[in-house]
């Protein structure tokens, strides 16, 4: 039980940057910046694509080393980048929740949506080919 807990405290800590990414961007829109520059959303969601695929690429590789688990990179590049999709459409669901039920404009359109998606995908496709090719 206690091997567990503290397994657990070592995969959440994985997940440090995703986490600060969520709070810079909540910092930012509260404090208006993305109604300065226009174009600080996409990078954010490539950004976040690039945290989500680095924590999860760390969370494989411990996984690797601790329980012999053992992808070769094809799989390494889909599982990680598939998990950064998963996000991705998550965080869309719930700009679309916000607007909704706020009255905002986080999702400007449909084209808007779709180039989110596709940027938090090539940002975590793009981290964990350089860590692989790193590796």
């Amino acid at each position: 039980m206690i091997s567990a807990i503290y397994e657990s405290r070592n995969i959440l800590k994985l997940f440090i940057f995703p986490f600060m990414v969520f709070v810079v961007n909540y910092a930012f829109v509260f404090l208006g910046v993305y109604d300065l520059l226009n174009n600080l959303g996409m990078m954010m969601h490539f950004l976040g694509g690039i945290s989500a695929g680095y924590s999860f690429f760390l969370v494989l590789s411990y996984f690797e080393s601790e329980y012999s688990l053992k992808l070769n990179r094809f799989f390494t590049i889909l599982f990680v980048t598939s998990l950064v999709a998963f996000i991705a459409v998550l965080w869309e669901f719930y700009e679309f929740a916000v607007d909704y039920f706020f009255g905002t404009n986080w999702q400007a359109s449909l084209g808007d949506t779709m180039l989110d998606l596709l940027l938090g995908i090539v940002g975590g496709l793009f981290i964990v080919l350089f860590l692989i090719f790193k590796k």
